[in-house]
């Protein structure tokens, strides 16, 4: 459980950050455009563009935009009545307001501690894949596929005679492609079969090396091409595997020194654990 308490910090992150949103308010003049307001509290632009994520294949539309202002609106709504009610004076909320506070900082601390400087040398990740490759044996077969797809059967056969004349896949997908792979010039990477459409998936585990094929379906026609197969049962080679060793590694470190200083701060601090009240509150199944 101990190993994984870096992902348990990442969702307590993001809950105790809106529950401060909540409970401190947001006080400080911005010059940033107000684009929701409840009484005196603002939301900026700066602050919405905050919380869009930034990832270009993730579209965020104005629906959705919408509905977070509507909440940030409601939860101020709620918030502001809870204040004129008196409702943060309860010895409860007090002792959960300190506890966010408390886990909040905690939070901060091992994020400015321990998360960084967590480098990676390109030598231990050599090193781990030598002394760990039998775990990176490829259980699919994979094949990095192009494609392009287009309405008619006339406009399949002129590029495929353009692609015949020489001419690149990746300009001619950019330029008449109608899929949405079109955005990175028809490539769709390395995939398996059950990520390909049906019909496609049959023909592609027979298809020679830089072949041009053209594919009839619901949506118009393909021309498909795989450049290059990576068979099941082979060990993945190591720039596949990269990103995973990377955060295998980080999360060893991580840990490790996460445990030192569990034990430096256990060792210079008077901490103390009474079992036997304990066991008193839950059985004898408490295991030591």
């Amino acid at each position: 459980m101990r190993r994984i308490y870096n992902r348990s910090l990442l969702i307590l992150s993001i809950g105790i950050t809106s529950l401060m949103i909540i409970y401190c308010g947001k006080n400080q003049q911005k010059e940033s455009p107000v684009v929701a307001k409840v009484g005196t509290e603002t939301f900026t632009l700066d602050e919405l563009k905050e919380v869009i994520p930034e990832n270009s294949g993730l579209e965020i539309s104005s629906v959705q935009v919408q509905n977070y202002l509507k909440r940030w609106i409601e939860t101020e709504l709620v918030y502001h009545q809870a204040i004129a009610n008196g409702f943060d004076k309860k010895a409860e909320i007090q002792k959960g307001v300190q506890k966010v506070i408390r886990d909040y900082i905690v939070v901060k601390y091992l994020e400015e501690n321990i998360d960084q400087d967590l480098e990676v040398t390109d030598a231990e990740i050599e090193e781990f894949y030598k002394n760990n490759s039998t775990e990176f044996v490829r259980n699919e077969d994979y094949y990095n596929v192009n494609l392009i797809l287009v309405n008619t059967y006339r406009e399949a056969n002129a590029i495929i005679d353009a692609l015949n004349q020489g001419e690149p896949f990746a300009k001619l997908a950019s330029t008449h492609s109608i899929d949405e792979s079109r955005e990175k010039n028809g490539s769709l990477g390395w995939v398996t079969t059950s990520q390909l459409p049906p019909n496609i998936a049959e023909r592609v585990p027979y298809m020679g090396l830089n072949y041009k094929t053209q594919i009839r379906s619901i949506h118009g026609y393909y021309i498909v091409e795989v450049t290059a197969k990576r068979k099941k049962g082979e060990i993945q080679a190591i720039d596949e595997v990269r990103d995973l060793i990377v955060w295998r590694i980080k999360a060893w470190k991580r840990e490790n020194k996460y445990r030192r200083l569990i034990t430096y701060l256990s060792e210079n601090a008077d901490v103390e654990t009474n079992w036997n009240i304990i066991k008193e509150v839950i059985g004898d199944s408490l295991s030591n």
